[in-house]
């Protein structure tokens, strides 16, 4: 609307102002209604630009440096690994890609009310969900943990890294757990075995299996950067019988992040 009177504004005063030339040169009088008419024209533009919104640049800019800043925030978030140890190293989680990949479930957990407990130390990093689990091997004395794992984290996606696991009581009890959890999250996705090759998440994997145990490989782009988060490993946890991992993390000669997580099954003792 004020668009419009500007318009309507600048065509009267453009017309006066042809009158008024006119009139003056056959020597004639404006006269006060050719001038009423021009008072008319210069009020109706002047309202007219006093009505017109002005685009606030400051707030545009504003929201221009949000959406940078938001998007500058999330490529930096997605170009971090987190590796946190947990329950003396009984698992490992894998943080990436607003991923978490908890590998193994402790055999024995520390207290609920100890800061190293397991749930207590996820809490701590603001870990509250699971998005994969993966098992490397069949030999647990933690069945109840695991299923206590997979209802509390509501975990669907879980993955063999040893095909030993399948077929076996502990597999049966997974599944039927799972199922309970595909109920809640209208899915149907079952535990499997892990490729020997595959991406997690954005993360090439690779599986395999030796005297040693089962050791997963993790590669990685050269731009992220990684950082390992070890908990206290007090040895006064519970039991001899730790199911232990060791990490090793370098470089390839390409400049790729390495991670090599082996579980050595054989430091598994009754």
């Amino acid at each position: 609307m004020a668009i419009f009177f500007l318009i309507l504004g600048l065509l009267l005063f453009l017309v006066v102002i042809i009158i008024c030339v006119i009139r003056k040169i056959r020597r004639k009088r404006i006269g006060y209604i050719n001038l009423s008419f021009l008072v008319v024209a210069i009020a109706t533009i002047i309202v007219s630009f006093i009505e017109i919104p002005v685009k606030d640049y400051s707030e545009d800019a504003s929201q221009k440096s949000k959406i940078v800043s938001n998007k500058v925030i999330k490529e930096s978030k997605s170009g971090i690994l987190n590796l946190y140890s947990l329950e003396n190293g009984q698992s490992i989680v894998i943080q990436y890609n607003d991923k978490n990949i908890l590998i193994d479930v402790p055999a024995y957990l520390s207290e609920v009310n100890d800061k190293n407990n397991m749930f207590n130390v996820l809490s701590s990093h603001n870990i509250k969900k699971i998005d994969m689990l993966i098992l490397s091997s069949a030999q647990y004395k933690s069945a109840d943990n695991i299923l206590n794992v997979v209802g509390r984290y509501n975990i669907d996606n879980i993955q063999y890294a040893d095909n030993s696991i399948e077929k076996t009581n502990l597999d049966k009890e997974i599944t039927d757990r799972v199922k309970a959890v595909n109920d809640v999250k209208k899915s149907t996705t079952l535990p499997e075995v892990m490729k020997e090759k595959q991406s997690l998440f954005g993360i090439e994997t690779e599986s395999e299996k030796d005297e040693d145990g089962i050791t997963l490989s993790l590669k990685l782009p050269k731009n992220v950067k990684g950082y390992a988060n070890i908990d206290s490993y007090d040895k006064n946890i519970k039991g001899n019988s730790i199911y232990d991992h060791k990490i090793k993390i370098g470089y390839d000669a390409n400049g790729y992040i390495l991670i090599k997580i082996t579980s050595d099954v054989s430091a598994n003792k009754d």
